[in-house]
């Protein structure tokens, strides 16, 4: 008291009662982990933030054990702490070796990333703004002062970044961060190094290491470890070190799964995980015509869109598609053009709409698809008219443009044999808008029927950067009523693949989402039925999976 919102100035402040809390202590800005208890419950500690008075309170809270979930987070403050005292340096969410760095390119990167929402024409470097502690600098005197840096056009403009949104400050007012252009630079790929085989191909070689140099880039990074001495002392405080060896178990081979098109059926190429070819040749699973559909195009990209009709013309006959005319509608390149058109030609009858852009600007994108989305629901498709001008990949593109139209007007391209009878599978993720901090959103996918080639869906909106879902009785409930609408019975295992959770979130998942689950479970199917929901937890990287099954 009073709150301190920035996690590093927290530290700080707790750093000043080392003597109390030992050299041996894990902070995360809000809960601190000791290898030992303190003398009391609740602890009341002073510390001083510029001469102003902070009052700390330490109240213990449990006790954890060695398998505990939340264990695994403190370890990974442990290892980002680890990788600071090896001088790896930190962009973004990840950790660089820079003396190992290989460099393609003339251009700089520094170790922190905006994205530019926007340009202040009326501030400048000698514009003043406050600091954390109250008092007002000039950003030229900022840089003097804190890097060593001089900042030498004064008339320059400010960029303005919207910043990243954080857990810890999900409650507190959103304030813009000013960015001097002149010590800023471009991060990433451009779209003509994209272009370039080469560039791509080299950056491959870096990136896409085999099993072998992965394992020795593996074995580089532990022996550094084992031979830092102050990682070392780090890793003893806490009667910890690692195992100099990989882990080893048992692998096996899953067996090849089959691929039914139409009457064919072939493999998945598990090596390569590549079946386009295959598709080509044969009637797609379950086909829609295409008799009424729409086909947007900017004036100067009439030729891109006359030949993507052509080609579709010669691929769908094979696929199985019966497709009629399209109407061709010209438009200019704004959002307001693309939806003016729509207005005044989308119909009750209309089945598609396939949009030709001239280019990859979002905000045209993001336009159009919150019109077919929102204002007026159409399966709709977008295609850039670049992509359309290599005649030698043309009818590629083509046949997957067919295919996506086919799926989007509730068609099947193809099917897998799971090997699981009556079974339902579920799908949940959670967004969270990092830049405006709105409500974070949650989606829920099912099949509905057995051949997973149907879905249904359902969003709900939670508060800014909540993680577990609320709800997932009700969209549960929906789900299994639309099943038995399919298949006239209840699935006998319903199979949730839950990603984005972390891995201190795996217990809390566990008690909050899982009895959601079994509750739903409970009111649909019949108390006379002999279904008992059980659950078996498969931790991956990222993601649990749960497994409930009606006995």
């Amino acid at each position: 008291m009073p709150d301190i919102e920035d996690g590093k100035v927290r530290s700080e402040l707790l750093l000043q009662h080392k003597a109390f809390i030992g050299e041996c202590h894990i902070f995360d800005g809000s809960s601190l982990l000791l290898p030992h208890k303190l003398l009391l419950p609740k602890t009341e500690l002073v510390s001083l933030l510029k001469n102003q008075v902070v009052k700390l309170t330490i109240e213990f809270i449990s006790e954890l054990s060695p398998n505990s979930p939340d264990c695994l987070r403190y370890y990974n403050i442990l290892f980002r702490r680890i990788l600071k005292q090896m001088n790896l340096k930190q962009v973004g969410r990840n950790y660089y070796n820079k003396q190992e760095a290989t460099e393609f390119f003339d251009h700089k990167y520094n170790n922190k990333t905006y994205r530019v929402d926007a340009i202040n024409w009326e501030d400048n470097p000698r514009t003043k703004f406050k600091k954390s502690g109250g008092a007002e600098i000039t950003f030229v005197d900022y840089y003097r002062e804190q890097y060593n840096t001089e900042v030498t056009d004064l008339t320059q403009p400010l960029l303005i970044s919207k910043g990243k949104w954080k857990k810890s400050q999900q409650d507190t007012p959103h304030k813009p961060i000013m960015l001097v252009p002149e010590l800023c630079y471009l991060t990433g790929l451009s779209d003509k190094m994209r272009k370039d085989y080469r560039v791509m191909r080299d950056l491959a070689l870096h990136m896409r290491l085999d099993p072998e140099r992965r394992q020795h880039e593996l074995r580089k990074l532990m022996n550094t470890i084992q031979t830092n001495r102050e990682v070392q002392r780090e890793l003893q405080l806490w009667d910890l070190k690692f195992d100099t060896n990989f882990v080893s178990f048992s692998g096996r081979i899953l067996k090849e799964v089959r691929i039914f098109q139409g009457r064919r059926a072939f493999d998945s190429h598990p090596q390569f995980a590549d079946w386009s070819r295959e598709t080509r040749s044969g009637p797609l699973l379950n086909v829609k015509s295409l008799d009424h559909w729409l086909i947007l195009y900017p004036t100067r990209n009439y030729g891109a869109a006359s030949s993507l009709v052509q080609s579709l013309r010669k691929v769908t006959p094979t696929m199985g598609t019966a497709m009629r005319e399209a109407k061709m509608l010209e438009v200019s390149d704004t959002v307001q053009s693309y939806t003016t058109v729509l207005e005044n030609h989308v119909s009750s009858k209309t089945q598609m709409v396939l949009c030709v852009l001239s280019s990859e600007k979002k905000d045209l994108y993001d336009g159009i698809k919150q019109y077919l989305c929102v204002k007026c629901p159409t399966p709709s498709q977008c295609v850039v008219a670049r992509t359309l001008d290599k005649p030698q990949t043309l009818m590629t593109i083509a046949t997957k443009i067919a295919q996506q139209m086919n799926c989007k007007m509730g068609g099947a391209l193809w099917k897998v044999e799971t090997g699981l009878q009556n079974a339902m599978f579920i799908g949940i993720d959670c967004f969270h808008d990092t830049v405006n901090r709105r409500k974070s959103i949650a989606g829920f996918v099912s099949s509905i029927n057995q051949e997973l080639t149907q879905w249904f869906s359902q969003c709900i909106f939670q508060e800014s950067g909540q993680e577990l879902v609320n709800g997932l009785k009700t969209c549960l409930e929906a789900a299994l009523k639309l099943w038995c609408k399919h298949n006239q019975f209840l699935p006998q295992a319903i199979i949730v693949y839950r990603d984005g959770v972390g891995d201190g979130q795996l217990q809390a998942l566990m008690d909050h989402e899982v009895p959601q689950i079994e509750s739903s479970l409970r009111s649909v199917y019949p108390k006379d039925s002999g279904c008992t929901p059980v659950y078996r937890a498969e931790v991956g990287c990222c993601a649990a999976a749960f497994t409930l099954k009606a006995l």
